[in-house]
């Protein structure tokens, strides 16, 4: 053996044909991983295999049974017959330190002392020796479960006990033995219960909250029912209509430039998309709306920071090391490929429309409500169980592999420094939080808001502007006191009834329900008042751009799902041709971000809550013997936990006595002592406590963040389909005439002008009107445009115009000349009424401005007679 001290950290060397042994060699390994040190195991042949870490951040077994596969790895490669114990004693002292000092839960570790290689030695002699070893081990988890202490991190069945003891009969007498240990038998048949997948128990990256108020474990989803939907959505429809009229829309957006592939002369790349006149003048009508309807109505900051970040920010956030999407390709065609959970949801969808009988539809529907959470070894599963192949070829396709959504960017002539695009703009407001607190008079809560384009490398882009490799995104960062996530705001939206897709329904393959925001704050379905209140202002944004009630929902992320830094987010939903399409996202990030910026740059990004008067409260703290105990209970994690610890103090002195008791009470809590690091405390840890009566001046925490993200390009995509429609051909038509009925509000016109022929365009009474009218609208901020092609019929002249989606015509004909009046015509009724010249201007604009509306000028005008 040989211990090493490099620049990675201390490395156990062992030489297996040195010392013989693998009851040695195995205790080493556990041993050693216990305590985090590197591992390097040298064959006779000179490979050097490195063993991946054998414990979680405790420092617990990840699984008995992958130990006895790299064992047995080990043997293979040597071919050794080990049977000798020079060093026995000081292995034991070793693992003696591991399971008494540290405290880990050492579970069977067991591998055959004496053990049989290639038909050598004495059959029953192995078996009784294996068994030996399983029933001690076996004794010593029973001891610990007896002292109420979880196994945390190792889940095992009888099939990873038996698998140590490579003999077939052996597990009858195992299953035989187990009766001795009641508590181990309950444990091993909760653990049967769960997953395969679930059973390799290191957490990875994603799971950490780097917030010690944040229960890293959340309570299993709970079930309500729903209430009765509003009236006119007792049944939704589905996507069939928007199908019907997709290939229509997409021949309207191309002839009359909503938007085209960028570089299209060229032939154009996949995921990138030119927006024309129309489609530009939508898009930024939707973003001055979407400026009043938050910006203002919230009293928002707005900031807008640069395109480019430096590789720091998007390491400290998490983006460089788990911004990924899984990908799978065609195993013969390597330029194929996919991915892996959108290509799972589009196949079940299909089976979904072909299968005839409901059992089947659920088991669908439930493998695509959680295609977006699935693990590697998950998606792999269910590619394989259903037959899932490349689409395009019928060829079978390879494992799935993460790949990094973003854009590298050098920055610089040397191109030393990193940079990327960025993957969102919610990283710029963090980065700036300090100076828009400052802004804000150090007040809290407050919000600041971000427009600009965002750039992901994408799989696969398709299906128009629905998967973008570049695109537009507002987003909110509302950031709040963590412990009081109230908001005296939710009163003005808790009456709102809305289409719900939480958690517990999904995992069953249910169907959504309708529920009151007031009711799903309050049963706990949504986590919190701000995240509702947030929750419906989005509904209300929706349904004021025209997208439909019964198409609109808010699906609550699973729990595999979750982003690494929400403790609960929702999708609002808008159904269009392609199913349920994600445009918002509303998430309770938690206090991650700012954590992260704060340990990655030492930067103070803690909010200072002055009291008023001061208060006086009994506080619990540990002892000096006590925080040193408990960082020799962590090892290596002793300085996180200090830190921690510190952190906690700082914050709120009051909150380490509350941590106290919720162990007590729970036996365990698992929290997370940094961004990387999960810890499980245990009442045993935290014994040397003391109390203090302190006076409480200020206090200090890190503030949560509820977020609201909207994606621009695929809400505009569903809009078009929810206001599109066909209006039936008239006289002597042959075609239908397109339709884009969207609110005068994102309108890329809102009035078009028209003479009603070539006489009246030719006359210059009719410039004189125009000029009137042009300086009437210009002065109101009333967008318009003149159609003054007059060799096409007034009735053609309207159509076009119409499937542009301007709300309302004006149109001057000879009676304009005689009493000053014209027609103004409304794009959905058709519907036309005469008024004069000059109060044209301020209608359409009271029209625009929703002021006043269609009907009440039917009543105050006279009908159109001509």
């Amino acid at each position: 053996l040989k211990l090493s001290r490099g620049a990675m950290g201390w490395t156990l060397h062992v030489h297996p044909l040195q010392y013989g042994g693998f009851r040695l060699e195995h205790k080493c390994l556990i041993a050693a991983a216990c305590n985090g040190v590197d591992i390097s195991v040298r064959s006779d042949a000179g490979g050097v295999d490195r063993l991946p870490a054998l414990v979680t951040e405790q420092g617990v077994l990840y699984s008995s049974s992958s130990i006895a596969r790299y064992i047995a790895g080990v043997r293979r490669d040597t071919g050794l017959l080990g049977d000798s114990f020079e060093q026995e004693g000081e292995i034991d002292s070793w693992v003696c330190f591991a399971r008494e000092s540290l405290e880990i839960p050492l579970c069977i570790y067991c591998y055959p002392a004496r053990g049989l290689w290639q038909g050598n030695g004495d059959v029953q002699k192995y078996r009784e020796a294996a068994l030996s070893e399983v029933s001690a081990a076996c004794a010593a988890l029973e001891s610990r479960l007896a002292a109420s202490k979880f196994l945390c991190g190792e889940l095992f069945t009888l099939a990873d006990i038996a698998v140590l003891v490579p003999l077939e009969q052996s597990a009858k007498e195992i299953t035989a033995m187990l009766g001795k240990f009641p508590r181990l038998q309950a444990w091993i048949k909760v653990c049967s219960a769960l997953p395969a997948v679930s059973r390799v128990m290191r957490p990875a990256p994603a799971a950490a909250k780097p917030s010690p108020c944040v229960k890293v474990d959340k309570p299993p989803p709970k079930k309500i029912k729903g209430c009765s939907p509003p009236s006119g959505c007792e049944v939704l429809p589905g996507p069939q209509s928007f199908k019907s009229n997709r290939s229509a829309l997409d021949q309207l957006c191309t002839r009359r430039f909503f938007f085209r592939p960028g570089s299209e002369i060229y032939g154009g790349v996949a995921g990138f998309f030119t927006y024309g006149p129309p489609g530009c003048a939508i898009k930024s009508n939707f973003l001055q709306l979407w400026r009043r309807h938050f910006v203002v109505e919230e009293q928002l900051l707005e900031i807008e920071d640069t395109n480019i970040m430096t590789s720091q920010v998007l390491t400290a956030s998490g983006h460089v090391e788990r911004f990924n999407d899984f990908m799978v390709k065609d195993v013969k065609d390597e330029s194929k490929f996919y991915r892996a959970d959108k290509l799972i949801e589009e196949v079940m969808q299909k089976k979904i429309d072909e299968a005839t009988d409901e059992a089947s539809k659920t088991e669908y529907q439930k493998v695509m409500n959680q295609a977006d959470g699935y693990s590697r070894e998950e998606l792999m599963g269910v590619i394989s169980k259903y037959d899932i192949r490349s689409p395009e070829t019928g060829n079978p396709l390879g494992e799935p592999y993460e790949f990094n959504l973003m854009f590298p960017v050098p920055i610089g002539p040397s191109g030393n420094q990193q940079g990327y695009l960025r993957p969102e703009t919610a990283q710029g407001i963090f980065l700036n939080y300090k100076y828009c607190l400052e802004q804000n008079g150090n007040r809290l809560p407050f919000g600041v808001a971000q427009i600009g384009r965002v750039y992901r490398n994408e799989i696969a882009p398709r299906a128009g502007l629905t998967r973008m490799r570049e695109f537009s995104q507002c987003e909110i960062e509302w950031f709040v006191k963590p412990t009081d996530k109230s908001c005296t705001k939710f009163a003005d939206v808790k009456h709102l009834t809305l289409l719900f897709h939480p958690q517990a329904q999904q995992l069953d393959g249910e169907d959504p329900i309708w529920l009151s925001l007031e009711t799903a704050v309050a049963e706990g379905i949504v986590d919190n008042e701000t995240l509702g209140y947030f929750i419906g202002r989005v509904y209300l944004l929706m349904r004021k751009i025209g997208i439909k009630e019964q198409h609109l929902r808010f699906r609550q992320h699973l729990p595999k799902e979750m982003a690494h830094y929400a403790s609960d987010c929702w999708d609002c939903e808008i159904e269009c041709c392609l199913g349920w399409l994600e445009c918002v996202g509303i998430a309770d990030r938690s206090c991650f971000d700012l954590n992260a910026h704060a340990q990655a740059t030492k930067e103070d990004l803690q909010y200072r809550e002055t009291l008023d008067p001061p208060i006086v409260r009994e506080c619990v703290k540990l002892s000096k013997q006590g925080l040193q105990d408990l960082m020799k209970v962590f090892g290596k994690k002793g300085k996180q936990v200090r830190a921690w610890y510190d952190s906690m103090q700082k914050e709120d002195p009051t909150s380490f006595g509350a941590f106290v008791e919720r162990v007590k009470k729970e036996g365990s809590v698992t929290v997370a002592v940094d961004c990387d690091t999960n810890l499980e405390f245990t009442p045993s840890m935290l014994q040397g406590t003391e109390t203090e009566n302190k006076k409480i001046t200020t206090l200090r925490y890190t503030p949560g963040v509820i977020e609201p993200s909207l994606g621009v390009d695929r809400v505009l995509f569903c809009l078009w389909e929810h206001c599109y429609y066909a209006r039936p051909a008239e006289g002597d038509e042959k075609a239908t005439r397109g339709v884009l009925a969207i609110p005068p509000a994102l309108a890329p016109y809102k009035v078009i002008i028209l003479p009603v022929d070539q006489r009246i365009s030719r006359d210059a009474r009719f410039h004189d009107a125009y000029r009137v009218l042009k300086t009437g609208l210009t002065r109101r901020r009333v967008a318009y445009t003149l159609d003054d092609a007059a060799s096409a019929t007034i009735g053609k002249r309207y159509a076009r115009n119409d499937e542009l989606g301007i709300p309302y015509a004006v149109t001057m004909d000879q009676t304009t000349f005689e009493d000053g009046t014209a027609t103004l015509r409304e794009r959905d009724s058709m519907a036309q009424v005469r008024v004069k010249l000059e109060d044209l201007p301020e209608l359409v604009s009271q029209l625009c401005l929703g002021l006043t509306d269609w009907e009440a000028c039917t009543k105050r005008f006279p009908a159109n007679s001509q």
